[in-house]
């Protein structure tokens, strides 16, 4: 993203759009968070915004938000006292769930070039990468593959399953 925001400085500069030392650039800014009203009301889990160069139509800011990830952390971080999340699940997923986002913006990153179907595998698999199951991650896009670490996804299956069930 940072080589996205130079892309886009360089030519603002170029054009004189500099004000007290400080370089102006154009942009869109698009958001959403998805919302149906057919018969029965309907809130997507998750959103994003995005900021999008006017000159290079780069990616220069992107951000996904997930109902299901604030709702876990939060309902973790409220209840300590429940005692159907235990301790160790507890620590580890309080841990592990922030770096659901990044797992998010680098599937989206590695997939720039708008391949869709390797975009939805790639967001599928992010959980599986972040607790550490890495078997179906691409080498283009997992550093850590053939790293010995602990695979904490049966404690992620089991506690989204509890809190599904708490949902309801």
């Amino acid at each position: 993203m940072e080589l996205a925001i130079q892309k886009e400085v360089r030519p603002a500069r170029e054009e004189g759009h500099v004000d007290e030392g400080k370089t102006w650039i154009s942009v869109t800014v698009y958001g959403g968070w998805g919302k149906l009203s057919y018969g029965h009301g309907y809130n997507s889990n998750s959103g994003l915004a995005c900021i999008i160069g006017a000159k290079t139509q780069k990616l220069p800011y992107i951000e996904t938000k997930n109902k299901f990830r604030m709702y876990a952390t939060g309902t973790l971080l409220e209840h300590p006292q429940d005692a159907s999340v235990d301790i160790l699940a507890r620590n580890i997923l309080c841990e592990k769930i922030p770096r659901l986002t990044s797992a998010t913006l680098g599937a989206i990153r590695q997939n720039e070039g708008g391949e869709v179907e390797q975009l939805r595998t790639d967001l599928r698999n992010g959980p599986n990468h972040v607790f550490g199951s890495r078997s179906a991650c691409r080498e283009t896009y997992c550093t850590r593959k053939n790293t010995e670490e602990t695979n904490f996804i049966q404690i992620w299956k089991r506690v989204v399953f509890r809190i599904r069930l708490s949902s309801r």
